[in-house]
């Protein structure tokens, strides 16, 4: 039997407002799964659908190349620390740092010369980076000097590193007690582009060289690709001591300054830093390039830092698969001349 036509009206309405209900549900969860998936349009930064962004973190330091610059006044006897600075250096990746330090004692002050001692040191702030390098002279009046030296950081886990320079004039039963130098201090860390190579100073120093020796006192052979055209940077320091007194020669638990090496006249030397090519067998092939400079070296100055910067254009083919570089020192005499291990750098940049 066919219901009544006003019964069926009532089942019509119940139907549609269930479906409608239905269409209701499905849209609150298709929208509830979306919005759990992230941003899936053409502007998401993941760029794919149903991917979270991920969040981006900034380094909790500058990231180098990174500089700082400031300046300080040391009366002796002092101790200060200067140039305090922070960055964040990247496992993997090695990392040029230097610094210099220049000053110089003005007439009027106390003494005729006054030894200053600088160090620029790193450190890691877990531990991982530890490394310091600096030098010693004694400050002649009226003369300017300008201690240079570089360390190369090779981080093992990405961190970061503190550097700071100190300066140390500690003596004071000295004639120089009471003057007072500026200083003008910087230092900067770099990222290396290509190859870079730190020799360490205990492979051949300390030495003494005596009057009329010529010796190598860096060597370092490094492998070179087929590029047609390459450029070596040679950055080294010597921390030497001429032997006009035995004092101030002592390292490694010894003096290296004996009584026959003595000469009030200082050290007359030269520096010569020099690239050349090695074969197959590793002997000597040919010669890219040398760049020799002369130092003297007086009884007052005693122990000085000698730094050089040269760079070597290299071209064409070579002879052979290595280059060489090396520092050579050529003492004339008259006295002898100490290479100390300590404070002496060589680093070989190749681009």
């Amino acid at each position: 039997m066919t219901p009544p036509l006003q019964d069926r009206a009532p089942r019509r309405s119940w139907l549609i407002a269930g479906v409608a209900l239905l269409v209701l549900v499905l849209a609150a969860v298709l929208l509830t799964r979306g919005g759990d998936g992230g941003d899936t349009g053409p502007d998401s930064p993941s760029g794919s659908p149903g991917q979270s962004s991920p969040t981006s973190t900034l380094p909790p330091a500058p990231v180098p190349p990174v500089s700082v610059v400031d300046e300080a006044s040391l009366t002796v006897p002092e101790e200060l620390r200067a140039a305090d600075g922070s960055f964040y250096l990247e496992r993997g990746t090695s990392y040029l740092a230097s610094f210099e330090v220049s000053t110089m004692k003005s007439p009027g002050e106390p003494g005729l010369a006054m030894y200053l001692g600088v160090t620029f040191s790193c450190a890691g702030a877990d531990g991982g980076v530890s490394e310091w390098i600096g030098g010693t002279e004694n400050l002649l009046v009226d003369q300017p000097v300008t201690y240079r030296n570089q360390l190369l950081l090779e981080p093992q886990q990405s961190q970061v590193v503190s550097c700071s320079v100190r300066a140390n004039a500690p003596y004071d039963d000295v004639a120089a007690a009471g003057a007072t130098i500026d200083l003008d201090i910087s230092w900067s860390v770099r990222p290396v582009d290509g190859g870079a190579v730190s020799t360490p100073s205990e492979q051949r120093l300390p030495m003494t060289i005596d009057p009329g020796e010529r010796e190598f006192v860096f060597l370092e052979a490094v492998p070179v690709d087929d590029a047609p055209d390459r450029q070596v940077q040679l950055l080294s320091s010597l921390h030497v001591t001429t032997c006009t007194v035995v004092n101030g020669s002592r390292e490694a638990g010894r003096t290296w300054c004996g009584q026959d090496d003595l000469d009030e006249r200082g050290s007359d030397f030269d520096v010569e830093l020099r690239v050349d090519v090695l074969d197959e067998s590793g002997e000597r092939c040919g010669s890219v390039d040398v760049v020799t400079g002369k130092v003297h070296l007086p009884l007052e100055r005693h122990h000085q830092l000698v730094s050089r910067d040269e760079v070597f254009e290299v071209s064409g083919a070579l002879c052979g698969p290595m280059l060489r570089t090396a520092v050579v020192v050529d003492n004339r005499g008259p006295a002898s001349l100490v290479i100390h291990e300590s404070n002496s750098s060589l680093i070989t940049l190749i681009s």
